[in-house]
């Protein structure tokens, strides 16, 4: 069910910070093997109403221009690094995972890097 589905993952109540706009990237997965668990994914920037967190979410699908299948969410915070080089986009939460994301070109991955960075600043505006 979908209910127990949003309860492991974690979720709140959410909303887009960035209504419409969302960008395919190629996640790399974690281990050994890793080629074999990179996954085509949809990510949207959303913000937790009730954790006052920023995520980038990510889902396996789009339809009708609405993301699908919630898969996760990088939680981001101002300690997230986040850097574009070439098609690459990481996103280092200092001491936790490092996400290793692919942008179809170098700059939309370097314009996804200036966003997230960009709302990291204006949803933390302490630097908590």
């Amino acid at each position: 069910s979908s209910l127990s589905l949003a309860s492991e993952l974690g979720d709140d109540d959410e909303e887009d910070v960035l209504p419409g706009q969302g960008v395919w990237l190629v996640k790399k997965g974690e281990g050994g093997l890793s080629f074999l668990s990179d996954k085509k994914r949809y990510f949207v920037l959303r913000w937790g109403l009730q954790s006052n967190r920023l995520k980038f979410a990510y889902y396996e699908t789009v339809k009708d221009g609405v993301p699908q299948k919630k898969k996760g969410a990088i939680v981001l915070t101002p300690a997230s690094i986040i850097t574009a080089q070439a098609k690459s986009l990481t996103i280092d939460n200092q001491g936790e995972r490092t996400w290793q994301l692919t942008a179809a070109t170098p700059e939309e991955a370097e314009q996804w890097a200036g966003q997230l960075r960009q709302h990291i600043g204006t949803r933390y505006p302490e630097g908590e």
